[in-house]
């Protein structure tokens, strides 16, 4: 947990308005079809949310969380 103080601050810092890079895929696991992006380098961190929401309610995160870890939402 020693990085959440730095995250933290990454993340205040990083603002609302830079845009992510990221490379998008399907992944299709039987009845389901999941869209997948792909951010950053490292250990794999995956971000989920939940129903009705979309993935793009992690976007103000994601650019302060690709700099320590692979960000999957």
């Amino acid at each position: 947990m020693s990085r959440i103080g730095p995250v933290s601050s990454r993340v205040r810092d990083a603002g609302y308005t830079r845009r992510m890079s990221a490379s998008s895929q399907r992944v299709d696991l039987g009845d389901v079809s999941l869209a997948v992006e792909d951010h950053g380098d490292g250990t794999p961190l995956i971000l989920l949310h939940g129903f009705p929401l979309s993935a793009q309610i992690w976007s103000p995160i994601v650019p302060a969380l690709e700099s320590v870890a692979r960000v999957i939402t």
